[in-house]
């Protein structure tokens, strides 16, 4: 059976608790009434007993019924007794004995038959007459009167009902517009394997005010679709610059193979053969361990596991290391500078700062690191002394695979263009920003933040 829809659904759900409503409201209405009816009808039998009463009155011992008494009106039977119990005035109901002793001021019920009675007696004391007893009998029907009433209320009350599932339903249809409208933009976007277009958040507007869930759903699904394309653009541009990387080692291996294989068998040939073959498996190796690290980086497989560090104390220790393999590097580090960050994604980073600075500094050359606060800002500075880096390539070394000129190397270790790109994604990583400033053969100057404690 086909599944209901949501529309649906809500239209039941809201039509079986319309029904409850009903049902309680009924349930509430009737007991009410019949309450209020047997008050009523009790309220009605005193009266009348107590205004009978007042008709009642003695002439010379004899007693007298005024004109205004009436021994019969509404159901009410209204009958006068003497002390002795004899009666003097008034009737029972037709076929009813009421036999039951008399009781000033008290209503009682009394059953005959199978069917119930309201009995009420009064007694009346004359200082020289004789003790008279008005009792009041009444048949006890708790509806009476309000059947009528009662069924039409139920009757209004389904109806009513009836019109609000109704109205729902079409209230819920014109709600749900919005839903159907990025259902239908969704499957657009499936079968044209187009992740450009977006849901028309301008559409969604007129049917309302553009602040409510549906068209906040709207907007996040078209930021979702956003990230999806870069995502995807990503993956593209990252496959077909790993290519291009692998393209170059790869074709100088095979090239070099098939030297060495067309070459008649000589010990220095091969040993030449291989030399080059080493090389390039040896910037193989190093490209597939930085296109792992990047990746791993910026999916965010390497959670970050974030710690209060003296990034002064690691500092000084890392670039104690550092300087028995670059003895022209000097520091200047501040004391008691604390961040919250990642231990070794944090030393990638200043490793890498560092191995660019001499990699691609003079022969011989210097670097100076200076770490300091300026506010709840740590900022550390990686200066060198090399050639620099021409203005128009400046905003592009952060580009994954980007080498400016092999020139600009002195020849050794030289990358894959990855490292600046992962020192870009550590520093974001940790709320901070990194920033190049170079001049032609005066230098470059790299300028990484992140909040201090």
């Amino acid at each position: 059976m086909k599944t209901m829809s949501i529309k649906l659904r809500v239209t039941l759900w809201y039509g079986l608790l319309m029904l409850l409503v009903v049902v309680v409201v009924f349930v509430f209405l009737f007991a009410l009434s019949g309450s209020l009816a047997r008050n009523e009808t009790r309220q009605r039998l005193l009266r009348m007993v107590e205004y009978n009463a007042g008709n009642l009155m003695f002439d010379d011992g004899i007693l007298i019924i005024d004109d205004g008494y009436i021994a019969f009106s509404n159901g009410i039977y209204t009958l006068v007794y003497a002390e002795d119990g004899a009666l003097l005035a008034g009737r029972l109901p037709p076929g009813v004995n009421i036999d039951v002793s008399f009781e000033d001021s008290e209503m009682r019920p009394f059953i005959f038959d199978g069917v119930t009675y309201h009995v009420y007696d009064r007694q009346i004391v004359y200082e020289t007459n004789p003790t008279l007893w008005v009792r009041g009998v009444q048949q006890i029907d708790g509806t009476e009167g309000a059947g009528a009433l009662l069924y039409a209320v139920l009757f209004s009350l389904i109806l009513l009902a009836c019109l609000s599932i109704g109205i729902g339903y079409l209230i819920t249809r014109h709600a749900f517009r919005p839903i159907e409208d990025i259902r239908r933009a969704a499957d657009d976007i499936n079968v044209g394997r187009d992740l450009s277009q977006r849901i028309s958040i301008g559409e969604l507007i007129a049917l309302g005010e553009g602040h409510d869930e549906l068209h906040r759903l709207a907007k996040t699904f078209n930021r979702m679709l956003a990230r999806l394309e870069d995502s995807f653009e990503f993956e593209k541009q990252f496959i077909s610059d790993a290519s291009h990387e692998l393209r170059t080692p790869t074709a100088v291996i095979l090239a070099q193979c098939d030297d060495a294989l067309a070459q008649p068998a000589d010990a220095d040939n091969l040993r030449e053969a291989l030399e080059v073959v080493h090389r390039q498996a040896e910037k193989l190796s190093r490209l597939n361990a930085q296109l792992l690290a990047f990746t791993r980086l910026e999916r965010s497989i390497e959670t970050a596991q974030m710690e209060q560090l003296d990034l002064s104390e690691l500092l000084e220790t890392l670039c104690a290391e550092m300087q028995l393999l670059y003895p022209g590097l000097q520091t200047d580090i501040h004391p008691g500078i604390t961040v919250n960050a990642d231990r070794d994604l944090l030393i990638r980073l200043i490793v890498n700062l560092l191995q660019n600075a001499f990699q691609h500094g003079k022969p011989g050359g210097h670097c100076w690191l200076t770490l300091r606060q300026e506010g709840t800002t740590a900022l550390l500075v990686i200066k060198d002394d090399g050639i620099g880096i021409a203005p128009e390539h400046l905003t592009k070394i952060w580009n994954r695979f980007y080498q400016v000129n092999p020139a600009r190397s002195n020849g050794e270790h030289n990358g894959a263009g990855l490292g600046l790109a992962m020192c870009r994604q550590i520093a974001a990583l940790h709320g901070g920003e990194i920033t190049a400033v170079s001049e032609l053969g005066q230098g470059s100057e790299f300028h990484s933040s992140m909040p201090a404690f």
